[in-house]
């Protein structure tokens, strides 16, 4: 959102039309949240894969 919030920043500096800050605000927010389901996916999934492992493991690290 810190990207969303400066690059809003600069449109309305650069005085840029309401609909373009709304349309660059959208675009970017619905990036973010993207990454943040695939970054959760991924973490989600690591920890199921470490719960499940087979292993030699001594010794489990958190």
């Amino acid at each position: 959102m810190l990207l969303a919030a400066l690059i809003t920043s600069l449109f309305t500096a650069l005085v840029a039309s309401n609909v373009t800050v709304i349309r660059v605000t959208g675009v970017i927010g619905a990036f973010g949240a993207v990454i943040a389901y695939i970054l959760a996916e991924a973490y989600v999934e690591g920890k199921s894969a470490r719960a499940t492992s087979t292993g030699d493991w001594k010794y489990e690290y958190i």
